[in-house]
């Protein structure tokens, strides 16, 4: 076991104990060591920049950022407000906790507060294009006085979308959600007929060809859901409607 364990300090005073007579010894020691103090070192004066003190009263390091009587900085967090943790955790000095985006409890517990994201909300528009800086946001489409073509952004690795129908009817007009070569469609939506009780329908993109998604007529309760892995788009979701959708 080395003299450092057993003592377990790697003071200055002890650095230059244990270590051979060389030439800048004490400098060398001062430098990679610590000095010591029962206390916040306010009337400590530091003999250099960078010099470290450990308080054995408060258990905490400190570093002198000058060479003036009481110039240490705190090494740990210990002595910090909490308007200061709350600043390093990324939180609101007016309320910490509430509005951290995430708060590990105990146990590790996660829990997720302050991420507040508002809806897009379509308003009667053709065509409509669909901006890669609202992606994952949910998109409400509203009452529309003609079809509405929805245009995808470039793809990117990440981009998603959210449409739901947003109406107090059944919507006259079709959405048609258009995506651009070479990133076409893979998965696809449920289609429930609103005529027939029966088991839903699954409508599918073929992955290689379709780049155009067409609701035809939807009711309440329709959403799509599109993600994209950076070369293809990945469908999900459920068209309410008298007609099928379609891939084309």
């Amino acid at each position: 076991m080395s003299m450092l364990r057993k003592l377990g300090a790697a003071s200055a005073a002890i650095l230059k104990t244990i270590m051979a007579p060389m030439v800048g010894k004490n400098d060398l020691c001062d430098a990679i060591g610590y000095t010591t103090n029962a206390g916040a070192p306010s009337s400590v004066t530091p003999d250099f920049i960078g010099q470290k003190l450990f308080d054995t009263s408060g258990a905490q390091f400190y570093i002198a950022y000058g060479v003036a009587q009481g110039e240490w900085s705190p090494m740990g967090d210990n002595t910090l407000s909490a308007t200061e943790l709350a600043f390093l955790d990324g939180a609101a000095t007016t309320n910490a906790v509430a509005d951290k985006a995430a708060i590990i409890g105990t146990g590790g517990a996660l829990t997720l507060g302050g991420i507040k994201q508002a809806p897009v909300f379509v308003a009667d528009a053709t065509p409509y294009a669909v901006l890669a800086a609202n992606s994952g946001k949910l998109h409400i489409i509203l009452e529309q006085t003609n079809t509405i073509t929805l245009n995808l952004p470039v793809i990117a690795a990440g981009l998603s979308y959210k449409f739901v129908m947003g109406g107090v009817a059944t919507e006259a007009q079709n959405w048609v959600i258009v995506a651009t070569t070479p990133s076409f469609y893979n998965g696809g939506v449920t289609w429930d007929d609103s005529n027939a009780v029966a088991s839903p329908v699954p409508v599918y993109g073929n992955g290689t060809s379709h780049l155009t998604l067409t609701a035809t007529t939807p009711e309440a309760g329709t959403e799509i859901e599109i993600y994209s892995n950076g070369t293809e788009w990945f469908v999900h979701g459920a068209v309410f409607s008298t007609a099928t959708p379609a891939f084309t």
